[in-house]
Parts: structure tokens; sequence; C-alpha cells
């Protein structure tokens, strides 16, 4: 028994070409098992998604008010209002090539270059409240400031006053509390009105120091004070829905004596000059 090499060789490749199809074989049932897998995850998620928008259509018509927060756009209203008042005939890319014109702060087209304040005689104080006021550069809180730079002086106060002028010596401002607070021990006194009689003499003059006329929301009224946005205020009129402080005449003032506001039927102010845009 010697098995002859032809039949040896020839059994050799049948096995050779059986095991490679076998493999082959192989191959192809995975390959097969594969895309059945991925048929049966895309119809799974294809029934989430459906399963999902069911349930959305079914919310929205038990709870038709219900807003998907995903779904919200930031200040919605807002940037409707804008595309409302938008010119059509204006191009789009233009606002990104050509600089518009700034919005105008409320009562900035007609605010006044000049306002008046008369009517207060002294009693209680403060009597230098009294001054023709003009349009400051910058605005507060969307309102125009005014600064007092003419007042009411006697010749002779002006010719007996010193190099540096009636310039008025002032504490650091205080707030409400803490002006109340400093004055804790002080008793109740009445700040008379200084005497009318036989004055002399009266001009017109510069203001030595700083007084100022703006709105103040926190308050919710035009106020006068020595610094702009600051708490301490020498008198104040209620007017959240006047754009400039013209015709104002429901005043409050602060009495230095009795440490309180009180209401002012003589205090009033008035608008000059040109209006500005």
């Amino acid at each position: 028994g010697e098995i002859p090499e032809e039949e040896l060789g020839a059994g050799t490749d049948d096995e050779l070409d059986f095991g490679d199809e076998q493999e082959l074989g192989d191959g192809e049932e995975v390959e097969e098992e594969e895309d059945l897998d991925g048929e049966e995850e895309a119809e799974e998620e294809s029934d989430r998604e459906a399963d999902w928008a069911a349930l959305e259509a079914r919310l929205r018509e038990v709870h038709p008010k219900l807003k998907d927060t995903s779904q919200l756009v930031p200040d919605e209203e807002l940037q409707r209002a804008i595309r409302a008042r938008r010119n059509p005939s204006v191009s789009f890319n233009a606002k990104f090539v050509m600089p518009g014109r700034p919005p105008q702060p409320l009562g900035a087209a007609r605010a006044p270059a000049v306002i008046g304040v008369t009517g207060h005689r002294g009693p209680g104080g403060n009597l230098g409240i009294n001054g023709i006021y003009e349009l400051y550069p910058e605005f507060y809180q969307d309102r125009p400031v005014y600064q007092k730079m003419l007042e009411k002086r006697l010749v002779s106060d002006l010719e007996a006053a010193p190099p540096g002028g009636l310039r008025v010596s002032r504490p650091r401002p205080l707030s409400p509390n803490s002006r109340l607070d400093a004055n804790r021990a002080q008793r109740k006194l009445i700040v008379k009105a200084p005497s009318q009689k036989g004055l002399g003499q009266q001009t017109m003059w510069p203001v030595p120091n700083a007084w100022f006329l703006f709105f103040d929301a926190g308050t919710g009224c035009w106020v006068i004070g020595p610094k702009v946005g600051h708490s301490e205020h020498f008198a104040r009129c209620p007017g959240t829905e006047e754009p400039i402080p013209d015709a104002l005449d429901r005043w409050q003032v602060w009495d230095l004596g009795s440490k309180e506001w009180y209401e002012h039927d003589a205090l009033r102010t008035f608008k000059g000059g040109r209006g500005v845009r």
C-alpha cells in the first residue's frame, strides 16, 4: 500500500477548495445577519419617532396653550415688533453695510434747551432750587438731564462776594436714612423765608454750586438734587408719564427744619429755547 501521488494531490486540492467554499458561506451568513439587524434598528427608530409625534399631537389637542420650550425663540415678541416696524423697501443686507440712526431716548425729540424753575420763596430752606436749567449733554434713564446755570442774585451780594464767588459749602450727599440719622438729635425748628423788603437791584448770575434736574425711576419723580442719580433730593414732582419736566406743578420740597416733605403750591417749571432733535 502506497497511495499514488495523483490521488494524494487531488484529495488535498479538493479539501482546500471545500474549505474555501465553507469560509465564504459563513461570511455571507454574517453579512445577512448584520443587514437584518440594521433594518430592525431603523424600524424601531421610525416607530419611536411616530410615537413621539403622536404624543405631541395629542398634547396639543388636550392642551392647546402648551408651548414646547425647545421651539421657543428668545425675545420673540420684541423681534416680531422690530420686523413689523422695519421699512420693507429697505434691503435687509443694507443694515449690515450702512450704519443706522441710533434710537432716540424718551423725550429726546422734543427736549427743550432750557427749563426754568420758579415759585419757591424760601420757607423751609432750599431757596436755591429756583433758577435757569440748561440741557445737559448726557441722558439719564432715557430722560433729559438739566443743570442749573443761572440764578437771581442781589448786586450788592455779588459786589461783596470773595474772589471765588458765592459758593456754598455742602456736605457730601447722603441717602434718605443717613440724612435722618445725621440730624437725629436735632430739634424741630422753623426755617423762615428771607425778607423781600428793601432788597435792592437784582441780576442773573452764574451758579457756583451743582444743581441738577433729572428723572428718578426709583421714586417715579422729576427731582432736583446735587448729583445725577443720587437719592438726596431737594425737591421732587411725580411725573412717570412726563417725558420732559415742563409745566410740572405738583412739587414737594424738603423742609430742612422739620426734616419732612411738604406740598408746595407755588413751585412751577416752564420750558424755554428751541427744542433739540
